[in-house]
């Protein structure tokens, strides 16, 4: 796959085309649907006053749905504050702080603003009225067509869409020895999704899914063939029971996992992650049958022995591990299989899957 190729996103805020090359360092800093860690970032941003003044002008450019007027034209003055305390009206148990986000006010006049940026958190009524009492304030969420804003909230100006805001983000007046950090972060929270109309799968976990899903039959007579050899079972009788399952990645959780089950339990669980990174970070679990105590500990040591150098543990009814494998960047089914395969071939080598270990409860 090519190292970097243009992201877009379009009118309906979905990614267009095939993810670029996410640089590592920024992608392993930046969490995720973090929605305080961006503002922190952006009132960083904001600390320079062209990019605070070209933020809000783009905001209000794209704000609608409040009945309150944009207050336009922006000063040339203003200065922004991240999570500005603003205090609520007292209720009859305590008092309560409201923190907007971004807060933005003229040094000259009484110009002010609020901007309240949303990811994955919903915005409320009450929020945009508490902060509405305080200044004229603005959104910026995914999708401005779901809130659910009484229009004539006092002060509410309306929403952004973080789509249609994302040209003008990457437009920013940001210094120039910043400017590669910001645009690097920035193709990070669209490959994550986290800058998209609706939360999405990412095209990277999708991948993943779809080559596990090729390599599922190979993955699968290899751990059969690997089990009988070990056993009193035949291959035969083995693959009438064995199974393979895809576990497809989901907007909230990008692992795309395969399961290998014997008789409907699951023996041994591969999951992929962060497919397109310089090294795809890859887990192994292996839930074999429990066998007698001094069998255990003698299969403890071998798995202990066979995953060295990685980040192994030991779970209740099996064990885990884990690594980062540069050998599957953007690899091919073919490829992924070879590696399931050769892990597999560690623990019989190990010892893992013991002679005395009999299986025939898997066909009860």
């Amino acid at each position: 796959m090519p190292e970097h190729v243009e992201q877009q996103v379009s009118g309906d805020g979905q990614l267009q085309g095939r993810p670029s090359h996410v640089p590592g360092v920024v992608a392993a800093l930046r969490y995720r649907g973090e929605e305080v860690q961006f503002t922190r970032v952006l009132a960083a941003v904001c600390q320079h006053r062209e990019a605070s003044r070209a933020l809000v002008g783009a905001v209000l450019g794209e704000a609608s749905g409040g009945h309150t007027k944009a207050p336009l034209p922006v000063p040339e003055d203003i200065i922004c504050v991240s999570e500005n305390v603003i205090r609520g009206r007292p209720s009859r148990r305590a008092a309560k702080d409201d923190r907007i986000d971004l807060s933005f006010e003229s040094q000259s006049s009484s110009w002010r603003l609020h901007v309240e940026l949303k990811i994955n958190a919903a915005l409320d009524q009450e929020q945009i009225a508490a902060y509405g009492r305080d200044a004229p304030v603005a959104a910026v969420v995914r999708d401005p067509q779901k809130l659910k804003i009484d229009p004539r909230t006092p002060g509410w100006i309306g929403a952004a869409s973080w789509p249609h805001l994302l040209p003008s983000l990457k437009a920013l007046p940001v210094p120039a020895e910043e400017q590669v950090v910001w645009t690097q972060l920035l193709d990070v929270m669209v490959a994550d999704g986290d800058l998209l109309a609706a939360t999405a799968v990412t095209e990277e976990a999708q991948a993943a899914a779809v080559l596990l899903r090729g390599a599922a039959d190979q993955i699968l007579q290899h751990a059969t063939r690997r089990l009988a050899s070990r056993s009193r079972m035949s291959p035969r009788v083995l693959a009438a029971i064995a199974s393979a399952r895809v576990i497809t990645p989901t907007a909230r959780d990008p692992w795309s996992g395969l399961s290998l089950d014997f008789n409907g339990d699951c023996w041994w669980w591969f999951a992929v992650r962060r497919l397109f990174a310089p090294a795809p970070e890859v887990f192994v679990w292996f839930y074999p049958s429990p066998g007698r105590r001094s069998e255990r500990s003698a299969r403890d040591a071998a798995v202990r022995l066979a995953t060295r150098g990685r980040n192994f543990q030991r779970l209740t009814h099996g064990y885990r591990w884990r690594s980062h494998q540069p050998a599957l960047h953007c690899a091919s089914a073919a490829a992924l299989a070879d590696w399931c395969r050769a892990e597999l071939d560690i623990m019989q080598r190990a010892g893992v899957y013991r002679d005395d270990v009999a299986l025939e409860s898997l066909t009860r």
